[in-house]
């Protein structure tokens, strides 16, 4: 399904084709072989695209190496790595992209479609170096956009404590929190993201 910006800078599904998305122009438009392209004029170029299964050790290391990034001990980290751990099997069932410049996977995400209508934001993770680039916010335009194409109206967001901030400014909002499948004692604050009120981060 295509997507495109309204007046009001929404997205808003209007008929099959996957998309271009060019941070400059914030302008959706038809791309060929199931991309989601995305260009970045001012200092990087780069494109999303659909994970492969053979990436699945790759993501995995990185989810984790992104989770390190906030300090977190070896024991905790110990704790996580199941939960962090994406298989080729997740990669075939569930939407997953990945951000690549240069030859090179800065993030990506998974989306989880079996909470339909809504739909659960699994893995948003970018690499400790890419960190402040923008790349988390292409990844989470392109994620609203896909599960916007799914029919979803809603994204439910269970966030590590340090990245609820992101989601907060990217319009999501807090609607309590979840104990955490790894560590017991643990809370999680947990979001839900309006599909159809999002508004794109222009470039």
């Amino acid at each position: 399904m295509e997507l495109r910006l309204t007046s009001n800078n929404s997205l808003q599904p209007t008929s099959p084709s996957s998309l271009r998305f060019s941070c400059a122009s914030a302008e959706l438009q038809p791309e060929h072989l199931g991309k989601y392209k995305l260009m970045e004029n001012r200092r990087f170029v780069y494109h999303i695209r659909p994970a492969q299964v053979d990436e699945a050790a790759q993501l995995t290391t990185l989810a984790l190496q992104s989770k390190a990034y906030w300090g977190y001990d070896q024991a905790f980290m110990l704790a996580c790595r199941a939960e962090l751990m994406v298989t080729p099997q997740r990669i075939a069932a569930q939407p997953t992209y990945v951000l690549e410049e240069g030859g090179h996977v800065h993030g990506f995400y998974m989306l989880d479609r079996e909470r339909t209508p809504l739909v659960e934001l699994d893995f948003l993770f970018i690499t400790p170096e890419a960190i402040g680039r923008g790349y988390g916010r292409q990844l989470m335009d392109h994620a609203v956009a896909t599960a916007l194409h799914f029919g979803a109206e809603t994204l439910y967001i269970q966030s590590d404590p340090n990245a609820e901030g992101f989601y907060r400014a990217c319009g999501a909002e807090v609607i309590g929190h979840t104990p955490s499948a790894s560590v017991a004692g643990r809370l999680l604050p947990t979001l839900t993201l309006t599909l159809k009120t999002y508004r794109p981060k222009h470039g």
